[in-house]
């Protein structure tokens, strides 16, 4: 058999298995659903070209209306000039203007214009209000900084002397606040070293950022009073104290149950009611 036979029966194979499988439900959905697409592609392109075929012709409709207009026009014209005789008004009258006129005599017919002032339009201030001064001034937030690093230190030493339990949660709170701004700032080392250094060269004075640095250290590590807490280990309950207004011992016990507080009753009292005591055993 040769190659030709050999592609001749490849070829009716192919149409006979096409056949067969247009007779499957799935290939006949599938060829009515081509069908259908098809058909309603056509009937979009044909609607779209008798759209442009009927733009085509209005638009050529108007201008044979624009061509027979100016030919009337141009005949009426031609008309006037030869004969010099009053005719009937043409269709559209135009204002008489020279195509090119000179200036001098433009100048001569037409008075000179005033020039009219520009018109002034009043913008509305704003009130100028003081306002605080920015970020930008950088030596002015350090100095109120260590202002008020120094009143925190010296109040906060100050209260420590008559509250030392209430003052306990705020040095803690402290020390939070200030491990949480290092973890943010070394966070982004980088950042905060560039801008530092672009704040050292814009405005100079390195000593002040070393003492602002060496009053935060000594505020962070500051040594508190001795007889506010002894043993650092932050646990006042039985510390000894001048001032007992917080101080509860004796008032309330573990099991919550009031009881009447334990009072120091002077020595010569003592002493007569041990007498007393004696007097009647004896």
């Amino acid at each position: 058999m040769s190659h030709r036979s050999q592609r001749k029966g490849s070829r009716q194979q192919k149409q006979q298995k096409l056949q067969l499988q247009e007779h499957l439900p799935r290939q006949r959905v599938q060829r009515r659903r081509r069908e259908q697409r098809d058909q309603r592609q056509w009937q979009e392109r044909r609607a779209e070209r008798g759209r442009r075929e009927e733009r085509r012709e209005e638009q050529r409709e108007e201008r044979e209306r624009e061509r027979s207009r100016e030919a009337v026009q141009e005949t009426i014209d031609n008309m006037y000039k030869e004969n010099q005789t009053d005719l009937p008004q043409p269709f559209r009258q135009e204002p008489q203007v020279e195509r090119f006129p000179e200036p001098h005599r433009e100048q001569l017919s037409e008075p000179p214009r005033e020039q009219l002032p520009e018109p002034q339009v009043e913008h509305i201030q704003e009130p100028r209000v003081q306002r605080l001064p920015p970020l930008s001034n950088f030596k002015f937030w350090v100095w109120l900084l260590s202002l008020g690093f120094c009143l925190g230190y010296w109040i906060g030493r100050a209260v420590a002397r008559r509250a030392p339990r209430a003052t306990e949660a705020f040095h803690l709170a402290i020390r939070v606040f200030a491990l949480e701004v290092g973890r943010f700032a070394f966070s982004s080392l980088n950042q905060l070293a560039r801008s530092l250094a672009h704040v050292v060269s814009t405005y100079g004075g390195f000593w002040e950022f070393v003492v602002l640095l060496v009053m935060l250290t000594m505020y962070l590590a500051r040594e508190e009073p001795a007889g506010d807490n002894p043993h650092r280990d932050g646990n006042v309950a039985d510390e000894s104290s001048d001032d007992e207004f917080y101080s509860l011992d004796g008032v309330w016990t573990n099991g919550n149950t009031p009881e009447e507080p334990w009072v120091l009753e002077p020595d010569s009292d003592s002493d007569s009611i041990s007498e007393d005591v004696v007097a009647r055993d004896a």
